[in-house]
């Protein structure tokens, strides 16, 4: 239900003209954040609109005092990264869920401050959506501005972050989440402007790649990762349809007749999540001592797309 629901709900994403080349990243990445979300069960997630801005850290932390959930990304080159701001509400909803407080769900939610326990239960969400960001700007054209970052820590307050330059620009990408029915909550990052603006240029300036397909705006990593998985390989004799009733009447000793075995005609075949893979043909023999498959076909076109599509 809250697949079809955000078919309807998702908005477009809203850039500035100087990261309109970002599109298909801020798209990408709003299905991360949703599906991150409602991984925690606290209902279907849909995000109803993205908006950027130019914004100096001055700025944003004057325009959001007091008590917060702040998240940093950083690394030696970049000491601030990326920094993910949750809304109370957001923290609110998350920990309200976590402790089974309804109220935290309700009116209260936008008063809600948001302490350490909130930091602690936010974390690991974080953690992933900072992977995920950083992973997406790998992808894309290999000139990822957080090269080498990752998550640093999480705080209570927008003030516990040190920014060399408070007045330099910075992006503020905003995600205006629906959560539910009518629950409305917002999250944050915030970015060095002039590495994203030197990313969307060269993106808008490269040539059409499977990154712009609308229907996968996934970069072209995710499938450099599917590759690299490591699957386990099977040499499978012959399969014996049985019903669960005669699975449960086997006993020691019982034969079971294989007529269409041929060791000549093994399958090969890639056990994943889904089930099993057909990678090629082989047959049955030995090899100084130990029993060895030989391949008698090539693996099939179809293998690695399949096993793209399952990974």
């Amino acid at each position: 239900m809250g697949s079809i629901l955000r078919q309807k709900l998702t908005a477009q994403p809203a850039v500035t003209d100087e990261t309109k080349g970002l599109q298909p990243l801020w798209d990408g990445f709003a299905r991360l954040v949703t599906r991150r979300l409602e991984e925690e069960e606290i209902g279907a997630v849909m995000v109803k609109s993205i908006s950027s801005r130019r914004v100096t850290f001055e700025e944003y932390r004057t325009g959001n005092d007091g008590a917060q959930a702040v998240f940093l990304m950083a690394s030696k080159n970049v000491p601030a990264a990326c920094i993910g701001h949750v809304s109370r509400e957001l923290s609110a909803i998350i920990l309200g869920h976590k402790t089974g407080d309804d109220s935290l769900s309700g009116e209260d939610a936008q008063s809600h401050e948001p302490g350490m326990l909130d930091v602690l239960l936010l974390q690991p969400i974080m953690t992933a959506l900072f992977d995920g960001f950083k992973q997406s700007c790998d992808g894309l054209e290999k000139a990822s501005p957080f090269s080498g970052a990752a998550y640093r820590n999480g705080m209570t307050r927008l003030s516990a972050i040190a920014i060399e330059d408070e007045k330099a620009p910075l992006l503020a990408l905003t995600f205006d989440l629906t959560i539910g029915l009518d629950k409305s909550a917002p999250m944050t990052f915030l970015m060095p402007y002039q590495p994203i603006e030197k990313l969307s240029i060269l993106l808008a300036n490269a040539p059409s790649k499977s990154v712009d397909d609308p229907e996968d705006p996934w970069p072209p990593h995710m499938l450099s990762a599917a590759m690299s998985a490591r699957v386990q390989l099977r040499a499978v004799l012959e399969r014996c349809p049985m019903t669960i009733a005669e699975c449960a009447r086997l006993e020691v000793g019982q034969v079971i007749p294989l007529p269409g075995v041929s060791l000549n005609e093994l399958c090969l075949a890639a056990w994943a999540d889904q089930g099993h893979l057909p990678v090629a043909t082989a047959a049955l023999g030995v090899m100084k001592q130990f029993k060895a498959v030989k391949l008698m076909s090539d693996p099939c076109e179809e293998f690695i797309a399949d096993f793209a599509n399952a990974s």
